[in-house]
């Protein structure tokens, strides 16, 4: 038998179920373990998606998690995602990598590059040429635009200007462009880049079969939950979630056996706190976030789940929630206040779509499901269901990156 093949995975994001957000890449790593190749992820000792941080004692750390071996890359700290020095943490992290070289890896036969600042590309081509290693480069978001958007940031900026030369070498040099974005493709040609084929394969969805045991936050959303109808979000509470919305809607359905509970942590926590206080709504309830283990014993107790997007232009390629591929896998039926391209709840028929940034038609979008027979809900959620297991189970995405290997 030949050598096992090695594929290095470069994302300063990437975690574990051990230590949090941002998953893709563990599952899709520990599903060419089963496969027979061997897998490093490098990724950076720091990010404020952990809820349990890697101990890493030097510049570099090496640890063998489920098959999968982790190169943590100490980088700098910072309080949360708007904190200017999460730009030192990228700049640090892409620096340091230019020294992998010395810790004595295995030699990589594909280097898989995910970043979102894009500033990995330049020691991930470095190694791609040294070890004549093929060159896949993923895009999750759409980087400097997102930050244009959502961010604020002008396009005038000299470090969203030094993105965006960073971008378009990236996509002319790898030797293939993946993305989660169904619609990307367009971006693409909007950005000049013509004749640049892009292989969709999208984010994924992998069971937990873990047990929620004792957890504090499961029982209070029990009890408030009683025998109401549940519209349910569980899930970061960031900018671009559009959450106000939703509580806003609320507002107009406030006298009816209808509540809606919201379950995670973010930038927006304290507005939406604030909001729910100030116009006294007594049917909107806001939870702290719970173990990955507990997302499905939450998700189970919501009669429909709410998922909403700000109306912006970079959503016109298209999304990949993963809160969305638990909701449908879950068997829940949607409410998807969205207005961009591919959207995948219409496309597996497992929800309604109303208006975004638009409370009324949130709130109409919530008593129509209210009201709708139980069976037709039913059929929804197994739609979903159905549409998951088809096209985002780890183990058929895994795959698809095989062909490419």
């Amino acid at each position: 038998m030949g050598e096992k093949k090695v594929i290095w995975i470069i994302n300063e994001y990437a975690g574990s179920p051990y230590h949090g957000m941002v998953y893709r890449h563990y599952y899709l790593a520990k599903e060419w373990v089963k496969r027979g190749l061997s897998v490093y992820i490098i990724t950076a000792s720091y990010s404020h998606l952990f809820y349990n941080l890697p101990e890493v004692n030097g510049r570099y750390e090496i640890q063998k998690i489920d098959g999968i071996n982790y190169v943590w890359v100490k980088v700098p700290s910072y309080k949360n995602s708007y904190d200017k020095r999460r730009i030192l943490k990228w700049l640090v992290f892409a620096l340091k990598l230019f020294h992998l070289g010395k810790l004595n890896l295995k030699k990589p036969d594909v280097i898989l590059v995910s970043p979102s600042p894009h500033f990995p590309v330049i020691p991930a081509l470095y190694f791609s040429r040294r070890c004549s290693a093929r060159l896949i480069y993923e895009i999750r978001d759409i980087w400097p635009l997102t930050l244009v958007e959502m961010g604020g940031f002008s396009e005038k900026n000299l470090f969203i200007l030094a993105m965006k030369i960073l971008e378009r070498f990236a996509y002319r040099r790898a030797h293939y462009v993946v993305s989660v974005l169904p619609g990307f493709s367009g971006y693409l040609r909007s950005a000049g880049i013509k004749n640049r084929p892009v292989f969709y394969i999208p984010n994924g969805f992998s069971p937990v079969d873990s047990k929620c045991d004792d957890c504090e936050t499961v029982e209070k959303i029990k009890e408030v939950a009683g025998s109401s109808f549940i519209v349910g979000y569980v899930g970061k509470l960031g900018e671009s979630n559009a959450l106000e919305y939703l509580v806003q809607a609320a507002s107009f359905i406030s006298d009816s056996d209808i509540k809606v509970i919201i379950v995670g942590d973010g930038m927006k926590r304290r507005e939406l706190k604030e909001y729910i206080k100030k116009k006294g709504l007594e049917n909107v309830f806001l939870f702290a976030p719970v173990p990955k283990s507990c997302v499905k014993s939450v998700i189970k107790m919501f009669d429909v789940c709410y998922i909403g997007l700000k109306r912006k232009d970079v959503f016109k390629y298209g999304i990949s929630s993963n809160k969305l591929f638990e909701y449908m896998y879950y068997e829940k039926p949607v409410i998807f206040a969205y207005s961009g391209g591919g959207n995948l709840v219409e496309a597996a028929k497992c929800g309604i779509c109303v208006s975004p940034e638009d409370p009324v038609s949130i709130s109409e979008g919530i008593i129509r499901v209210y009201k709708m027979p139980e069976r037709e809900r039913v059929e929804m959620g197994v739609n979903g269901r159905k549409f998951v297991e088809r096209h985002h189970l780890y183990s058929v995405l895994a795959d698809n990156y095989l062909k490419l290997f």
